[in-house]
């Protein structure tokens, strides 16, 4: 019984540890980012580079390149793969860029 209780002590007292640990970092280092996905600001006339991922479909298993479609059709010198971090890679996402301009 006394066991039980120290057990329990030692577990909300590591609880409270890391949660003050959390507000101490948060408030020095600011909100934290995930990586990827990093705003971006653009001024007026800025050129975006705007990618392309995977087709896929319900009724297909599987996943076709964006350009591989018959619609969008460019040389392949004009596409650059750029998978940003390694968990797009093991998700098999193929991220290309895109002809489109914006």
């Amino acid at each position: 019984m006394a066991y039980d209780k120290v057990v329990i002590g030692f577990t909300a007292l590591f609880v409270a540890f890391l949660l003050a640990a959390s507000v101490v970092s948060i408030y020095r280092e600011g909100a934290f980012l995930v990586p990827g996905l990093a705003p971006s600001t653009y001024a007026k006339d800025d050129p975006v580079a705007l990618k392309v991922n995977k087709v896929t479909s319900v009724k297909a298993p599987i996943p076709y390149r964006y350009h591989d479609l018959p619609v969008c059709v460019p040389e392949e010198a004009a596409i650059v793969k750029s998978n940003e971090n390694l968990g797009e890679i093991i998700t098999g996402n193929r991220i290309e860029s895109s002809l489109y301009r914006v």
